[in-house]
């Protein structure tokens, strides 16, 4: 038997899948079920609704998020001149986990919950603010706000000149 915690990560995964594809508003009890396997009353012993769901599925794709930066900042905290190649290495993923949250800060499930979008934040790279120099951090923020951007917008365009400005920033003050 699985336990709860096993469980109800499993659930998150599968929930934050249907949101991407699907978006908030479409995505129902069905979907998760069909998603994870599990029948509609094993997700209800884990959430109470829906909403519960979409609170928790910010929360954790937010972590996921976070961890994904925290790791390539780990990994690289002594190679900063690294940390944007890996960053873009990671592009595709951190494009997942930035489309289920900007899907879910801008439903109306979260406005009617929260009302506006203070609580998303960006800790992961803020935690690095003794390790590198400010500018850098700056830099990096820059970085996942173009790309938070073209998730809302669609404009990889916009993304990818930006990316290279950042780019040329990054590599000017690490040499």
């Amino acid at each position: 038997m699985i336990d709860r915690k096993k469980r109800n990560e499993e659930i998150m995964y599968a929930c934050a899948d249907v949101f991407y594809e699907k978006g908030i508003e479409k995505a129902t009890m069905r979907n998760f079920s069909e998603a994870t396997g599990y029948s509609p009353a094993t997700i209800y012993q884990s959430f109470q609704d829906k909403r519960e769901i979409v609170e928790n599925c910010l929360t954790f794709s937010v972590e996921k998020r976070n961890e994904l930066i925290a790791e390539v900042m780990e990994k690289n905290k002594n190679t900063p001149e690294k940390i944007f190649k890996s960053l873009q290495r990671k592009e595709k993923e951190m494009m997942k986990w930035t489309v289920v949250i900007v899907r879910i800060i801008t439903s109306p499930y979260y406005r009617d919950m929260h009302g506006s979008l203070e609580d998303v934040s960006m800790n992961a790279i803020e935690k690095y603010n003794d390790v590198f120099d400010e500018e850098l951090i700056i830099l990096f923020m820059l970085y996942y706000a173009a790309l938070n951007y073209y998730v809302i917008s669609g404009s990889e365009d916009y993304f990818r000149k930006e990316e290279k400005f950042i780019e040329a920033e990054v590599l000017k003050r690490i040499k």
